[in-house]
Parts: C-alpha cells; structure tokens; sequence
C-alpha cells in the first residue's frame, strides 16, 4: 500500500497538485504529507513529468532504480577485485546473490521509497571505497559521498546515515590507510553531510516539511506509536531474507570443497567479505534500535551482503567456469533450459501487463464506481471504512478521487455490508456490478 501512495503523490506533484516541501495526497487524507521527506516523491514526478499519468510510469521508475544499485554493485566489485585475487569477470555474481533475496523482489515491484534511497547510498559507499582503495581524488569522491547521504536522508530515514561507518570499517580491517587518514575522511564526510542539510533547512518550506515529518511521524514511530514489532524482529526476517543466498553460496562452498579449489581460508582473501558484512551490518542494525520494523527497511542493506558472499564464493565458480566445455552435454542442456527459462519469464510478465495481481474485488468495485463519478471529486463514506488505506489510494491514483468519514454533505456516498449505511431516504442507491462496495447517490 506504501507504494501506492507513493504514486498516488508524485503523480499529484506532477500535475501541480502540492509542491516539492508541501506534497498532496487527498482533499481528505494527508492534505499535506509529511510521512516521509520528499526527494524521492520529487524525483518519481519528474517521470510523470516527462511520460505522463500512467500506471505503468512508477513501476518503470522503481525498475530504473534496480537497474542503478545493480549498477553500482559491480562497480563496487570491480573496485574491489582489482586488489584482490578473484577471477576476473564475475562481476555478475553480487548481482545474482542479490536478485534471490525474495524481499528485494517485492520491494522493487512494489514502488517502494527505499530503492531510491538505496541507489543514494549504494554510490556513496562505492565513491567512499573508490577514495580508499585508489587513493586519488580522497576529497572531492567524499564531498560527493557526503551529499549522497544527504539525499538518502530527504528520500527516506535517517538510516540513510550508515556510509559514515565505511571508512572507519576500512581502516578496521585493511589498515592500508593510517588512522588519522580514515579519521579524516570521516569528519570530512560527516561535515559535508551536516553543512548541507543545515543548507536545507535554512529554506522555510523545507524546514516546515522535516520538522513535520520528525515530529508526526519519527518521533512516534521510536516511541512505538505507529506499527509496533517485536524489538529485534528485524533481526530475524534479515536472516530469513538472506536464506536462499546463504543455500546457493553454502552449495558452491561444498563444490570448492569437494573439488579441492582454492577456497577463501584466512588472510587476504576474507578480508573484503567482512567488509561488505560489516558495511550491511552497520546498515541493518539501527533498524532494531525503532519500534517500528518492517522488514522493507532492510533493503538499502541487501547489496552488501550480496558482495560479501560472492567474495566467498567466487573461486568456486571462478573455477567451475574455468574448466567448462562449451561443446559437453551438459554446457548445451544448462544454455538450452537458461534460454528457456528466460523465454518463459519474459512472455509470462508481458502477459501480466494491465492484469491485477491482488485487491481484485477491490479494483473491480474502484474502476466500476471511478467511471460513474465525476473526475477530481470528493465523496463520502461510512466512517468504519475509513481505515481501508488501500480503497483511498486506489481512488486517488485511479480517477483522483477523494473519500470523506466525516461528512455526507457530497453528492456520492460509499457504503459496504458490514457498514452501517450513514445514509438518508433521500439517497437511493446507484445500480453498478460491484462486489464488494455500495455507491449511493443523493436525490
């Protein structure tokens, strides 16, 4: 549903309704949204900006934001590797690590603000590795660093933070830079950060905007008002999350085993497998620090977990590439089912286009009674329905359409069975093939 309403304001953004500091989801809910600072909502507007109100804009979006962390993932590998000993061309396989993470899936299909905020500090981290490692161009690569982090925190929370860890995780671990060099590019970075978010907040609107956002919505998400979870639930869908990616690399650890490869054992080679996961774990734990844990916060931390199992498992299939006949049975029989199952995934998600994947009762009954009201409308429903989210951006992304609890002064009122009709003998009820909701009209 978060997604949704996502759309539901960028759209409106970009049609003029609302502005960057003072977005706009409904004439009756969150006139003024401040659930989450605006970069994000600003940038998803360009796109319907440039190619218009379609349904199929935010998901080009979320997909164009899968496209650039996988992107920065193999830059990042490649920077890596290049002081290290993996074989080369498997740049790919952070990647792959990363797309069986089942919840990347649906946080990516779902349109969800943490894929922008995850591309933000995705290039900060590389830009921070690329300073370390190259040792060139230290300053102006964290300055860029700092702003990224920055623009992590306007998409989304301040989890956005974690890449102010990375220097320090380096130093930990490599110690090829001094200390008082990693301290630096530190207090480098965090000035950048501090100097350009107080730039921020000097523009009033701005400074109205997260001050609302801090104290309606962060604020009373610490002290457990909004969604409470268990306390360190987060720390258990994470390690759930990562299962298949741990069952393939735990297969490929067993085949470098029994095939005598030169397995990471100690030393060098295990060195930047326990910096990507510390660099995921500095990203993943201060979510348990929030009463509030859904497990989609988790996703800016997927990509370095990614890497540091394919570091791990990178000489397994270094290896296994290595040796492979491309004229044997087998290479023939893995190319021809990988084609076929390409085949059949692309075919498959072209056929899904335009059908509904859930809400199906639901989205009958909004398109049935969006086409018979009239377009930017506001309506009333009954009161007990008014916590049915979903119904309310539906409407909203549909036909820009607003649901008023409080009021049957409109000419239109919603209504379903189990809801009390707040409805007079002077409203009779609109004949349409819905399933589940009732439309009344005022006579």
């Amino acid at each position: 549903m978060d997604g949704l309403i996502y759309a539901v304001v960028a759209r409106n953004m970009a049609a003029g309704l609302g502005t960057f500091w003072n977005p706009h989801l409904s004439n009756t809910l969150h006139s003024d949204f401040y659930l989450s600072p605006p970069l994000g909502l600003g940038i998803e507007a360009i796109f319907f900006k440039i190619f218009g109100d379609h349904l199929l804009v935010e998901r080009f979006y979320s997909f164009g934001t899968g496209l650039l962390t996988a992107f920065f993932m193999t830059r990042i590998w490649k920077t890596a590797t290049r002081s290290s000993r993996e074989p080369p061309g498997l740049g790919w396989m952070p990647v792959l690590f990363w797309t069986i993470i089942p919840l990347n899936f649906w946080s990516f299909s779902n349109n969800m603000l943490e894929n922008t905020m995850g591309v933000f500090t995705i290039l900060s981290v590389f830009l921070l590795l690329k300073a370390m490692v190259d040792h060139q161009k230290v300053y102006l690569l964290t300055i860029a660093a700092g702003a990224c982090i920055v623009a992590g925190v306007l998409s989304k929370v301040p989890t956005a933070l974690f890449p102010l860890a990375v220097p320090g995780i380096y130093w930990v671990v490599f110690r090829t830079i001094s200390f008082k060099k990693a301290l630096g590019v530190t207090a480098l970075l965090l000035i950048t950060a501090v100097s350009l978010f107080s730039l921020v907040l000097l523009n009033p609107e701005a400074n109205h905007n997260l001050s609302q956002w801090f104290q309606t919505h962060l604020v009373r998400s610490f002290r457990g008002e909004i969604e409470p979870t268990a306390r360190y639930n987060i720390l258990k869908r994470l390690f759930l999350e990562l299962v298949p990616a741990i069952a393939l690399s735990t297969l490929l650890w067993f085949f470098q085993e029994r095939k005598k490869i030169g397995a990471p054992k100690g030393g060098e080679n295990l060195k930047w497998p326990l910096v990507f996961f510390l660099i995921g774990l500095s990203a993943s734990l201060p979510i348990a620090l929030s009463p509030n844990q859904k497990g989609y916060y988790l996703v800016p931390s997927f990509p370095y977990y990614a890497i540091a199992l394919a570091f791990l498992t990178a000489p397994a299939v270094g290896n296994l590439l290595k040796n492979l006949n491309p004229a044997s049975r087998i290479f023939k029989v893995f190319t021809s089912v990988s084609l076929a199952s390409l085949t059949f995934v692309l075919i498959f998600s072209l056929l899904q286009i335009g059908k509904t994947g859930r809400d199906h009762e639901l989205l009958h009954d909004v398109r049935v009674i969006g086409k018979n009201l009239p377009a930017n409308s506001t309506i009333g429903m009954c009161s007990s329905m008014r916590p049915q989210w979903t119904l309310h951006g539906y409407f909203a992304r549909y036909f820009n359409i607003s649901l008023d609890a409080f009021s049957t002064r409109y000419d239109y009122y919603l209504t379903q069975d189990h809801c009390n009709p707040e409805v007079e003998t002077s409203w009779k009820e609109v004949p349409l093939e819905t399933k589940i909701y009732k439309l009344y009209r005022r006579q």
